[in-house]
């Protein structure tokens, strides 16, 4: 085998393999005046200007490179070049334990002729390394980062150290980029953890009172490129509304138009009748202000999640189509329940899963109005959506963050709008082939879309009509007694079988905060070594532990936040073997299983509570059809 195939099977078996990114790797080529060796050493030409990529001194340089990372710690390490293959191999074997090395190459002639000369095993190491290309920066920066949420590098988020050899600096600029995007991926992801414990909660129940709702509704697929190549328009609540929403109504029957819950009222007022209304929380206050009384047209389809207040879905006058939020946990065990409840990514807020459904309508372009994604004018909401629920309508609850907006200058916005920003934009990366228009006529600026007006984005993309509206396509569900009884009985065997497993992890967390106790009295400053190697040991239980809980897919949900931080907080510590760090540790630790114990006595009661729900659903049901 050659040496290239050799390597990139290393490359597959270390890194998560898609596709795309090796398209091309076999067909670059160099020359010996481009990328060449001398005397033992790799040189490149760039701009007529000959490099080296590795020091004379070899033993030096790499004192340089690593100085300032601690040697005692586990580390996310971004390295600029693969060129330098002597010093990431003593890199790799340096910093041997958990540490993650990520590789940049942006040079596609460099990366070639180490890929086909240079045997990378000893730096390709299987969940320790990732290599990332300029041959593949077409998926973008922020694809990189999901690399690393997959592979659950995130834990070293607290101890990123990065590396930039001299012979890259021209470089350096774009490699900064990819590192920044990384890291604003993880902390998306920190945030994106899940609600508290208490909202998880409220969803599980929830989910129960929408027992037949579930069974009822079709399956989202149904609609899989029903307006395949026409345009959508998400109608949000922010500010900017007020700007355009007059002439919405030059749309109508040329697009589909899907209101978030918020402003479908000021849809109402235009004269505009949405195709769907979209809806995410889970409060009652939603249902409240948005639901709860409105006079709604039958021919608009609600779209929301399985755990939406229950009176929603039992009031609400037209067809429904209800999704999963999440394919793990809690929600990924109630999907699993049901054959017709699909699991899209809906985002953290009502336009996002506006936005997905259009997607997977196939709908093209995709239009946001009323999209802000900040404080406009220092308000929160248009004044035609606005309800005393949100408070008063001012940005005084902005956290002092800011950002670009369409025309340039700076706007206020919160953490909540940002990730919401964040993920428009990795869904125009993602997915290219998908116009993204903002045509909210201000608001922050959202990377990748295109910015207009609504009335241009009606006259260039709005031109054809609807062979059908969208509720002609969502089909009436039609259930039996027999077929609800028959799932009434599989939730209940099911939930059994998740307080089974709420038990066991209880016992195991019990058992091991029981030792962590006895050993707590004995860590002092004047411990001996062998001792305190002695209770890292009794600790390390917990690791075994904290495995099994992260295999546990139906229960993952409600201890993933406590899990993710705990081990966080544990990496930033480091390895050094003191009875500060031991008793610190041990803290965390003490703190893990405690919560866990803890939650699993309220889980285990929320479990009895959802059987309970379920049976008064199935009796309800059983009353409904005898009136």
């Amino acid at each position: 085998m050659k040496m290239y195939d050799k390597n990139i099977e290393l490359l597959k078996n270390c890194t998560l393999e898609i596709p795309e990114r090796y398209e091309g790797l076999d067909n670059i080529r160099y020359s010996e005046t481009e990328v060449f060796e001398r005397e033992g050493k790799l040189y490149y030409i760039y701009q007529g200007v000959e490099r080296k990529l590795e020091s004379d001194n070899f033993e030096k340089e790499f004192e340089l490179y690593t100085s300032k990372i601690e040697k005692n710690k586990e580390h996310l390490i971004f390295v600029l070049g693969l060129g330098n293959t002597k010093m990431l191999e003593k890199l790799i074997q340096e910093k041997s334990g958990d540490s993650k090395i990520i590789i940049y190459e942006p040079n596609d002639q460099i990366l070639k002729y180490v890929l086909d000369n240079i045997g990378l095993s000893p730096i390709l190491v299987e969940k320790r390394v990732l290599l990332w290309w300029e041959n593949h920066r077409n998926l973008q920066e922020r694809e990189f980062a999901f690399d690393l949420i997959q592979m659950n590098w995130t834990k070293l988020a607290c101890n990123i150290e990065i590396i930039t050899c001299p012979a890259y600096e021209q470089y350096i600029g774009q490699f900064r980029e990819i590192v920044n995007a990384s890291i604003k991926k993880m902390g998306q992801y920190f945030m994106a953890l899940g609600n508290s414990l208490e909202d998880v909660l409220q969803g599980f129940q929830q989910n129960a009172q929408n027992f037949v709702a579930c069974m009822q509704t079709p399956d989202l697929m149904d609609l899989y490129n029903s307006y395949k190549g026409m345009p959508a328009i998400v109608v949000s609540a922010g500010p900017s509304l007020e700007k355009n929403i007059d002439i919405l109504h030059k749309a109508k029957d040329k697009a589909v138009i899907i209101a978030c819950d918020a402003s479908w009222t000021a849809c109402k007022m235009h004269g505009v009748t949405p195709d769907a209304i979209a809806t995410l929380e889970r409060g009652v206050e939603t249902y409240d202000y948005y639901f709860k009384g409105k006079d709604f047209d039958k021919e608009t389809v609600l779209i929301g999640p399985s755990l939406s207040w229950a009176q929603t879905y039992k009031e609400y006058p037209g067809k429904k189509i209800i999704v999963s939020k999440n394919d793990d946990g809690v929600d990924g065990w109630w999907n699993k329940q049901f054959d017709n409840l699909r699991f899209i990514n809906t985002g953290m807020s009502c336009a996002t899963l506006a936005y997905a459904s259009a997607e997977l309508m196939g709908c093209n372009p995709i239009i946001l109005i009323g999209q802000d994604l900040a404080f406009t004018g220092n308000r929160k909401h248009s004044d035609f959506t606005h309800t005393e629920y949100e408070g008063e309508n001012n940005a005084e609850e902005a956290d002092g963050l800011m950002v670009e907006d369409i025309y340039g200058e700076m706007i206020p916005t919160d953490k909540y709008y940002n990730q919401f920003r964040f993920w428009f934009e990795d869904k125009a990366q993602m997915n290219p082939d998908i116009q993204l228009i903002d045509a909210t006529e201000g608001g922050a600026k959202i990377a990748g879309s295109t910015i207009m007006t609504l009335e241009e984005a009606i006259s260039k993309y709005c031109t054809r009509t609807k062979e059908k509206v969208l509720n002609e396509y969502v089909d009436e569900i039609s259930i039996s007694k027999e077929e609800v009884f028959k799932k009434k009985e599989e939730i209940l065997k099911q939930t059994d079988a998740l307080i089974h497993k709420l038990y066991k992890t209880k016992k195991k967390t019990e058992e091991h905060y029981a030792t962590l106790e006895k050993v707590y009295d004995r860590i002092n400053d004047n411990i001996p070594k062998n001792q305190l190697v002695n209770i890292v040991k009794k600790m390390q239980k917990g690791d075994q532990i904290i495995n099994y809980m992260i295999n546990q897919r139906d229960t993952i949900t409600f201890f993933q936040q406590y899990i993710t931080q705990t081990i966080t907080y544990v990496k930033a510590l480091g390895n050094e073997l003191t009875a500060v760090n031991v008793l610190k540790n041990l803290y965390a630790q003490g703190n893990l299983m405690g919560a866990v114990k803890r939650a699993c006595v309220v889980l285990i009661d929320e479990c009895e509570k959802l059987k309970k729900t379920v049976e008064k659903e199935y009796d309800e049901y059983l009353e409904k059809m005898e009136e």
